[in-house]
Order: structure tokens, then sequence, then C-alpha cells
């Protein structure tokens, strides 16, 4: 017999085996529980598909609040929609979609919000009702090129592409000096309790709003179980800018400086900034930096400070009730809204 459950039925330990069995990475008990923030009901709803008393699926939201210019709106950021292998089928998929889209029936929230990265998940979402309003695309930054790509294509690492990598960091280093007063911090909850007011005041987009307590349970650690760190940037004592950043492992070793957002006022703020978490990266020895891309009219300074954009694409939907019509182009959405960073 199969049935769904909330995921307040469900025993932690039984949440936890399900997503380590997804994993590549052999993610730690705790380190999963602080990603899905504890299993706080002020923080996450969800369901649960269970097969005779054994949990085979679930699907997850994340409660989040969004702001626009003339309205506050009550969200849910739909993650972790997984069933094992063993029992998948579309008819269990669809089973769990209708139970999560019953959310917004229950007038528990305005509309469920997705970042859809998959193609096959970005068209089955839009049949069931998803509308597409805009999409987001990853930047990548390579510190050592040619190990990144023999990691990525698990291929044995060979001496004369190190050699490369060395010359390429050469130039890194000269093109990314120093120029401003630099402060780099592990983030605590002292500090995130004073970054916060900084975060608000320098957010002009329609945004995600976050208070103090979600702050300091999603910025505890990343998923690896690493601190996340706080760069500060200063000019004549004023505080301009900040960015928060961790360093990640993913698929094949591959080692990744991941920046979760950036606050900025201008062009010349963001290249100093950039300048700043490339030196960073380069003394961490990770192959590369990755980040999402906000807005376009911004690229060329990106692209000049060699990131480019790469084929990884995320599509940002939301399910909403059928009088209701929600356009956030002006959406800030970066890596810290989403729940796989």
């Amino acid at each position: 017999m199969i049935e769904i459950k909330s995921i307040f039925e469900l025993k932690e330990e039984d949440i936890v085996k399900l997503i380590q069995k997804r994993e590549i990475n052999n993610f730690s008990s705790k380190s999963i529980l602080n990603s899905l923030l504890e299993l706080d009901p002020k923080y996450i709803d969800g369901f649960g598909l269970v097969k005779d008393k054994a949990l085979i699926g679930m699907s997850l939201v994340f409660n989040k609040t969004l702001k626009t210019k003339h309205k506050v709106f009550k969200s849910a950021y739909w993650a972790n929609l997984f069933i094992e292998e063993s029992v998948k089928s579309p008819f269990l998929y669809l089973k769990l979609l209708n139970k999560t889209k019953s959310l917004i029936n229950d007038q528990k929230y305005d509309f469920i919000f997705a970042a859809v990265r998959r193609k096959n998940l970005a068209l089955s979402h839009t049949k069931s009702g998803f509308k597409k309003f805009d999409e987001r695309r990853v930047l990548f930054k390579p510190i050592q090129p040619f190990k990144f790509y023999l990691k990525k294509k698990s291929i044995k690492e060979l001496l004369i592409f190190n050699f490369f990598d060395k010359v390429y960091l050469f130039f890194l280093k000269i093109l990314s000096r120093k120029k401003l007063e630099i402060e780099n911090i592990i983030l605590d909850e002292n500090n995130i309790k004073e970054l916060k007011p900084f975060i608000d005041s320098k957010i002009k987009k329609d945004h995600f709003y976050y208070d103090l307590s979600f702050l300091k349970k999603r910025l505890k650690t990343n998923i690896n179980g690493e601190k996340y760190n706080l760069l500060s940037i200063k000019s004549k004592n004023e505080l301009f800018s900040r960015a928060i950043f961790s360093v990640r492992t993913y698929e094949n070793d591959i080692n990744l400086l991941t920046v979760l957002d950036v606050i900025f006022s201008n062009q010349r703020e963001l290249k100093y900034i950039l300048n700043e978490i490339t030196q960073i990266a380069l003394s961490k020895g990770v192959d590369g930096i990755i980040m999402m891309n906000q807005d376009l009219k911004i690229s060329k300074l990106f692209f000049s400070n060699f990131f480019f954009l790469t084929n990884e694409k995320y599509e940002l939907m939301t399910f909403s009730n059928p009088d209701e019509n929600f356009s956030f182009k002006s959406l800030n959405f970066s890596l810290i809204d989403h729940d796989a960073f």
C-alpha cells in the first residue's frame, strides 16, 4: 500500500537516509538536517511517499516571503522532489506533484516557486500548470582550467596540464591585485545579525525576505558541513559591498568557490569584489568559481574578469490559482535563495 504523509509524520532519520540515497557525496546527517533548516515547521513543509511503512519518496517546500514594491506574498519554494529508483514511475511523481500543488488550494501560499535546472523537469512542470517567468544562468570562472577539465572528464592528471594551469594562475594573480581594505571572516551568529540590515537596505528589486532566525539557520553551514565566509570591502572606513561564499566539493572531487550572494551598488564595487574573490580562490587552490548571473546589463564586467556563462540554466517558474497573475521580471534570485547551495 502506498500513501502520502506530511513530513511531520515522518522520522528525521528516514528523511536523511532518503536524501543520502539521492546524493553522490556522502553528506552527514547533521549537514542534511541543517540544509533542511532542521525540519522546523516555521520554515519547511511537504509530503513523504510511504510504501509498506518505508519512505520511498518526498516533495518538500521551503516557506518564503516575497516582497515586491506593492505587496508581500507567501510563497513556497519547491525543492527535493525525489522518488527511489526502484519504485520510480510517472504515476507516483504525479501523485506527489498534485499533493504539493494542493497547498495552493488550501490557501497556505499565494504561489509555489521553483528554480528548475533539468529540461525534462521544466517540461513536466509546464504541463502540470507551472508558468515560466524568467531564467538565470550560472557563471563560471576557471581557476585551474586544465585540472578542472580533467576532473570533469574523469581523466588522470597530466604534468603538462599542471604547467599550463600555473601559467594561467600567474596572470590571474597579476590581474586581480588588491586595491581596497578587505575583510574576510567566517560567518557566525553575531556577524549574521550585523549583515542583515545591510542586505535589507541594498536590495532594490523584488526579493525573498528572510528574518534573522532564518538567516542564522540558512548560513550555519553548507551541505558539506563547511562554514560560509563573509567578504567585506571598505573605502575610507565605510562599508559599501559584501559577498557571501563557501568552498564546496562536487562530483569527481571538483572543488569550487560558490558565491551565494553579492551586495553592491555599482559596477566599480562589483569589479573590486570579483577581483578579491579571485584572490581568495587562488589562495584556496580551488578549481573554479561559480555564481548566479543577476543582470545581463553587467555581463561585460563579468566577462572582462574571466567569467563566462555556462550551459547550466535555471528556469524560474510559478504555480498559482488561475485568477492570480504574478510577474517578477525584476526578481533578485541568487544562490542563497536556492536550497542546493
